[in-house]
């Protein structure tokens, strides 16, 4: 085998059967965990000029439209990059991690190796896997209920500059809105109220955002003077 090959093929004898004890299904580059509305999603994408890869991590609720405004239907499959809630899976330190199983590609080295010249694709997909154990799962971990999920942005996080902390793939109007709806979802309309002010003030010029803003933001206020 290439170096390619056994990179993958330690990551399918060692970390799928991991990935499967924990819950998650799917089969070579792509897996999800449902837990009633909340989708946990992994997907590893391979550098497009080859030798390296990294890991995205994904979150969605069912109850979250698409930017199409179509929703999960029961049983889809979901890719991390159209989850609502997207990162990569890093070690501690990074915001931004790539695995290098080629001799010679650019790419971060595991930690602890980084004063050797290159390591192995065995040992990269080892460190790979330790990565996920020790800061991807744990994170998976903490956003297993929407009520989880409801406190992962503060109003504030949006209110104040790029970037939202943590770091989600998100514009500060887009995280208003998502977290107003995971709000609205939960019946606490005064708190999505807030998002969706919140989110209004930095939506800048995405018009669809704004629009999906307003309509909500007027709904909230009609359900609030009927209760």
């Amino acid at each position: 085998m290439n170096s390619k090959e056994t990179f993958f093929a330690c990551l399918r004898d060692e970390w799928i059967p991991l990935l499967r004890r924990l819950g998650f299904k799917g089969s070579g580059q792509r897996f999800q965990r449902d837990l009633d509305q909340v989708v946990h999603v992994i997907g590893v994408q391979v550098n497009k000029y080859g030798g390296s890869c990294c890991v995205n991590l994904g979150l969605h609720l069912r109850f979250l439209p698409f930017t199409n405004n179509q929703f999960l239907a029961p049983g889809e499959k979901i890719r991390a990059e159209s989850c609502e809630f997207q990162w990569r899976l890093t070690p501690l330190g990074y915001t931004d991690y790539w695995w290098a199983f080629e001799q010679g590609v650019k790419a971060h080295l595991p930690l602890g190796l980084l004063d050797k010249a290159s390591t192995g694709p065995v040992e990269a997909a080892h460190h790979l896997i330790h990565t996920f154990e020790t800061y991807g799962e744990p994170r998976f971990q903490t956003v297993t209920t929407v009520a989880q999920v409801s406190e992962v942005i503060q109003v504030e996080d949006i209110e104040r500059s790029w970037p939202i902390s943590p770091l989600y793939s998100f514009t500060p109007g887009r995280a208003g809105l998502t977290m107003a709806r995971i709000y609205e979802y939960l019946g606490n309309w005064e708190r999505a109220s807030e998002f969706a002010r919140a989110g209004l003030s930095r939506v800048d010029q995405a018009k669809a955002v704004r629009i999906a803003l307003e309509e909500l933001l007027n709904r909230l206020e009609m359900q609030s003077s009927l209760s």
